[in-house]
């Protein structure tokens, strides 16, 4: 009878290129590596069908499904920007040409040992098939944090947690390309994206505060500042007799912000007795 609930990630799995840095501060070069990716065929093949195939600019398709009107879900992308992140193997490699690059070039990666590393040979395998060989870098999770963190990676980087697919609150969200931001990875610095945080505090009505962050996640998936791979789901499992837990994240019951957010949540739980009885458990 145990109940199990499916609950998207808080982050989209990404690859985090330095935008500031050649190769990679040219649009053409991250165009053409999110265009290398098949994200249905890894939505089917890797993750078994159980995820949405789509990508996701800086706030979640599953947030936009919950809070209507925020964000820019997939969904309601313009064909040719959702072009720019269908499959296309001989498209990315012509991109590449125009960026100076006909025959690839080669790179490195930091890589997260407490990531995926099953779906890291499949993007390794999908760069190389474009001509980007990746010097692989593998960093225990800790290490890399604090790596990435002071800025000393220098081409890309690879880890579960990113840029794109959040699930929080906006205001939180759109200060990730920020150029004074600490969570700026990709050390994006383009003044567009940086006029959208002080419009967003100085918006007057919540109609025009969306309509912010609708732009601001319409930049951000045109400039690809972070190549999207998917969002791959949380299992949350509890007794039935739980009332009032909907999958609310792991951290209300376990890691250093636990005991801080139960008291967000803990007040909405309660405990079916009669259920309970019901089922022999008490």
């Amino acid at each position: 009878e145990i109940q199990v609930i499916l609950n998207p990630t808080t982050q989209a799995v990404t690859v985090q290129p330095r935008n500031d840095k050649a190769p990679f501060n040219d649009v053409r070069v991250r165009k053409a590596m999110q265009m290398a990716l098949d994200l249905p065929a890894i939505a089917r093949d890797h993750y078994h069908g159980t995820i949405s195939p789509y990508p996701s600019a800086v706030l979640s398709g599953h947030l936009s499904k919950v809070m209507k009107g925020w964000g820019f879900p997939y969904e309601e992308w313009p064909q040719d920007l959702k072009d720019e992140y269908t499959c296309n193997p001989e498209a990315a490699r012509q991109l590449l040409a125009d960026a100076g690059f006909p025959k690839g070039f080669k790179t490195n990666i930091i890589v997260d040992t407490a990531s995926d590393l099953k779906l890291f040979e499949i993007i390794k395998t999908s760069f190389a098939n474009i001509g980007i060989e990746m010097e692989v870098r593998l960093m225990e999770s800790n290490a890399c944090t604090a790596f990435v963190d002071a800025r000393k990676h220098d081409q890309l980087v690879f880890r579960q947690y990113g840029p794109l697919g959040h699930c929080y609150a906006p205001f939180q969200a759109i200060t990730r390309f920020h150029s004074a931001s600490k969570v700026n990875w990709t050390m994006t610095k383009d003044p567009v994206m940086d006029a959208f945080y002080p419009a967003a505090r100085a918006a007057t009505s919540e109609d025009e505060f969306k309509k912010i962050m609708k732009d601001m996640n319409e930049r951000v998936a045109r400039q690809h500042y972070a190549i999207s791979l998917l969002q791959p789901l949380e299992y949350a499992l509890c007794q039935p007799w739980l009332k009032g837990y909907h999958g609310q994240i792991h951290s209300v019951w376990m890691g250093t912000g636990g005991p801080s957010r139960l008291s967000l949540y803990g007040a909405r739980f309660w405990i079916d007795h009669d259920l309970k009885k019901k089922l022999g458990k008490e």
